[in-house]
């Protein structure tokens, strides 16, 4: 195992270490495209900056935390993401992982077409801060089961090609347009609105026993 703390300056991970397993790194900005880890199982990074996940492609899990990351590029299969109010200016590289929940329900997240090229992904979770312009960038996911999307306004038209949807969280929703895209959602069982501007009375009567107000 490898512990590195640097709370300024830039380091450059210029090393070819063929044992190495677990990488846990705290402040400072890093560079990991020349570091060759062959071995390498889990990386956690704690406010840092990078600009890429490159050079950290053969690990299985990510664990990232108050941390800027200009890209996911490099990210390899991993089986576990995890990204805590961090911030993230583009999701490139992130289609490679195998994962079935993406939590982004704290921190900044820009750029997110490549979420929904996440062919095992599942679980989606946004905060009450996503801008509705950000989801936007997302692809249909014909793939995702869950939504949360608290306190969003705006069309739900993106949805009518997310086939697979199950369950979705609108607590705390503002005014929401195209509310009829959901009926044709077959897989729909749930619609929480706990909180939200839209009273139940106001939906659509084929959405009436899909929605939850605890």
């Amino acid at each position: 195992d490898i512990r590195c703390r640097d709370e300024g300056g830039n380091h450059s991970w210029n090393y070819n270490l063929p044992f190495l397993t677990n990488l846990d790194v705290m402040g400072g900005h890093h560079q990991f495209d020349d570091l060759q880890v062959p071995q390498i199982e889990v990386v956690d990074l704690t406010t840092v900056s990078v600009s890429s996940l490159k050079g950290l492609s053969g690990c299985n899990s990510v664990r990232a935390s108050q941390s800027t990351l200009t890209s996911l590029d490099g990210l390899g299969p991993v089986t576990e993401l995890r990204l805590w109010d961090c911030t993230i200016q583009n999701f490139s590289g992130v289609e490679s992982a195998a994962i079935t929940t993406l939590d982004l329900t704290k921190g900044t997240y820009s750029g997110l077409a490549q979420v929904g090229h996440i062919a095992s992904l599942q679980t989606l979770k946004f905060n009450s801060d996503l801008k509705k312009t950000a989801l936007k960038e997302l692809p249909p996911c014909p793939q995702i089961r869950t939504l949360e999307i608290p306190g969003y306004s705006g069309s739900l038209a993106f949805l009518s090609t997310w086939s697979a949807l199950e369950e979705l969280d609108l607590r705390n929703s503002g005014v929401l347009n195209d509310l009829d895209t959901l009926t044709g959602l077959t897989a729909l069982k749930k619609i929480r609105i706990r909180g939200a501007t839209i009273k139940k009375d106001s939906w659509p009567a084929a959405l009436k026993d899909s929605l939850d107000t605890k």
